[in-house]
């Protein structure tokens, strides 16, 4: 049988019918000293729905100890005694246990499902679960036991009393216990015999990962997954405090593992970044700065971008603080001119997290400076052009610290982005509003009101201004032209058109233009076109946005999208509202940049294994649902339907 078919689990409703009208279709004889057998029937009936399909037992031996449970892995049928005596020579004879079994079906059952696994899931969802199933190790495929759950022990302690015994005596129920000494969320647990007080002491989970010592894989991933949904350890202590779990870590190996998660992070995603390098020779270099102030008076982080304008893929990027925990200690206690701080120093330096000193307006530009001073050594790239948000600061530090950085011949170019050049206009309009909001122009009205500069006339000039200079790209004096013409469009009155600026063509958004072309009459006249008056109050910001100096910086049309999105996505894994310390943040936008460019899936199994994690079924089943749900929903996102 195809494992991958076999260990699909069916979803939805099952007919049943009361299961203590049902009439036994497998039942063998059970010696009076293996009584509690290893299953009742309930849990046959439940094993014989569930495992996985096998013609073999299986036992569960941690190490040396004597316990051992009963496995059924057939999935709707039981091996007669005689049956598996031929089949296996670890019998049932062999351990000296009998069992029987009762295999009740009905019509009406309901699954033991319950509606939270079953409502989200659908056709295509299961088809990637058999795929899934592929890629499941050959003893995790045989064990029919996978990933983790959490259990309430107290059932689960009655389970095991009435489905195994001892197998060392063969006659006592097996108590479980929990010991001191909890890691975490892994806790130290022993089964004992209560007849023969046989012990089998284990841990709840491994700790085959990256590093030494006495972390638990569990501990690890928990820090993981707080920073993938943006949270600390604050949250996932009050998260165990509702569900009834134990505490999870205290603060410091916290920070441990967030330190070494943010080491192979950041090698998983420079990995990433030098194979997108590959790709090209020269870029155009997209920068964006986003910092946070952490709790008013902890100091400032940020990050800088780096993404070439032609894929959209991060080539590199810096996180900068001017702030270090360590050193601000000694700096309290007025402690920074001794001999202890000196060679207290020397052991740090390596990991001290303040690389910025200055303002946070003074990131952006020293981040810059940076990326281009070490680009050739990073990834063998020349940034040549330099796409900025319009008043950035940063170019100026670019060209004025290393003016010839690359060499005599080659000159680095400012390019602006669409977007927040059109978002100028906007700025520029509200700016005046509200320094002329109290105040009468020379007609006596006020600049605002009906027939006046309302807030949707400002939307309306910033999506014009927007598309005169999308639809003449390359041509900085047809943008000037249609930038004005937006302002001359509304003044005109039927008496006076003002539309000799406005685009030429049956193509135009200009009606007055299309009917000229089209001769047709479908152009009406504005019902409240603007007043000279207030025409003379917007003049002066219309033309410093459409100098042609200006615009031949947006001539080839670029904007910074990819590198918004990719903020976006960052600020979800690092609110704005919460403090995250140096080490939190450098994690947060390795994970963030690698999820965004490659998937959960294919970012995070390079991260297991780097690691060396073991991927389970569950990490593959969802992260490939994850990143399939994102690009059904950019799909939806461009469609026309939304457009």
């Amino acid at each position: 049988m195809d494992n991958s078919k076999s260990r699909k689990r069916k979803r939805g409703k099952k007919s049943t019918k009361d299961k203590k009208s049902m009439p036994l279709e497998h039942k063998y004889s059970l010696k009076e000293s293996d009584k509690g057998s290893y299953y009742n029937q309930a849990h046959a009936f439940e094993q014989l729905e569930t495992e996985e399909s096998s013609d073999t037992d299986s036992s569960t031996d941690f190490g040396n100890q004597s316990v051992s449970f009963r496995k059924l892995n057939s999935s709707g049928t039981c091996i007669s005694r005689e049956e598996s005596e031929n089949e296996n020579s670890e019998s049932d004879q062999d351990l000296n246990i009998e069992w029987n079994i009762e295999r009740r079906q009905s019509e009406n059952e309901e699954s033991d499902y319950d509606d939270d696994n079953v409502n989200d899931l659908n056709d295509d969802e299961e088809e990637d679960e058999e795929e899934d199933g592929d890629e499941v190790g050959e003893d995790e495929a045989n064990s029919g036991v996978h990933g983790r759950l959490i259990i309430h022990l107290k059932p689960f302690q009655e389970s095991v009393l009435s489905a195994a015994v001892c197998r060392n005596c063969h006659i006592g129920s097996l108590k479980l216990e929990i010991l001191p000494g909890q890691r975490g969320f892994c806790s130290r647990l022993h089964w004992i015999c209560e007849n023969c007080h046989n012990i089998c002491e284990f841990y709840s989970d491994s700790n085959t990962g990256y590093g030494s010592g006495h972390s638990k894989d569990i501990n690890r991933l928990s820090v993981l997954a707080m920073r993938t949904v943006g949270k600390s350890r604050s949250a996932l202590l009050k998260f165990c405090s509702i569900m009834d779990l134990p505490a999870p870590i205290n603060y410091k190996p916290y920070r441990n593992h967030t330190e070494a998660l943010k080491e192979v992070a950041e090698k998983t995603c420079r990995d990433t970044m030098l194979e997108s390098a590959e790709e090209l020779k020269k870029i155009e270099l997209f920068l964006r700065m986003g910092w946070r102030r952490t709790m008013q008076v902890c100091g400032i982080c940020g990050w800088i971008i780096g993404s070439c304008g032609i894929h959209g893929k991060v080539l590199d990027y810096v996180t900068l603080s001017n702030e270090c925990k360590g050193c601000k200690k000694w700096e309290r206690e007025g402690k920074t001119n001794t001999r202890e701080f000196l060679a207290w120093f020397v052991k740090h330096d390596k990991v001290c997290t303040l690389n910025h000193e200055g303002s946070a307006k003074t990131m952006e530009a020293q981040g810059a400076v940076m990326l281009f001073r070490r680009s050739e050594e990073f990834n063998g790239l020349q940034y040549t052009t330099f796409v900025g948000d319009g008043d950035s600061s940063a170019y100026g530090s670019v060209v004025h610290v290393d003016t010839h950085h690359y060499g005599p011949n080659i000159i680095i170019q400012k390019d602006d982005c669409v977007g927040h050049l059109q978002g100028r206009m906007g700025k520029h309009l509200k700016r005046l509003v509200d320094q002329n909001k109290s105040k009468k122009l020379a007609d006596g009205k006020q600049m605002t009101g009906k027939g006046r500069l309302t807030n949707k006339l400002i939307n309306s000039f910033q999506v014009f201004y927007g598309m005169a200079i999308r639809k003449n790209k390359g041509d900085a004096v047809a943008m000037q032209k249609n930038v004005m013409a937006i302002l001359f469009h509304y003044s005109s009155t039927k008496e006076e058109p003002q539309h000799q600026y406005c685009p030429e063509g049956e193509l135009s958004w200009c009606k007055w233009q299309t009917d000229k072309v089209l001769g047709t009459s479908s152009y009406q006249s504005l019902k409240n076109p603007l007043s000279p008056v207030l025409i003379e109050m917007l003049k002066p910001v219309f033309e410093k946005l459409s100098s042609l100096q200006l615009l031949k910086g947006a001539e080839k049309c670029l904007t910074q999208n990819q590198n918004e999105s990719l903020h976006h996505v960052i600020w979800s894994y690092l609110p704005k509202g919460e403090y995250h310390s140096p080490s939190e943040i450098q994690l947060g936008v390795a994970l963030a940049v690698g999820h965004f460019y490659e998937g959960m899936n294919n970012y995070n199994s390079k991260l297991f294994d780097e690691m060396n994690l073991k991927i389970g079924i569950n990490n593959k089943s969802l992260w490939m649902r994850i990143d399939d749900t994102r690009l059904k929903h950019a799909a939806y996102k461009h469609s026309a339907n939304v457009k």
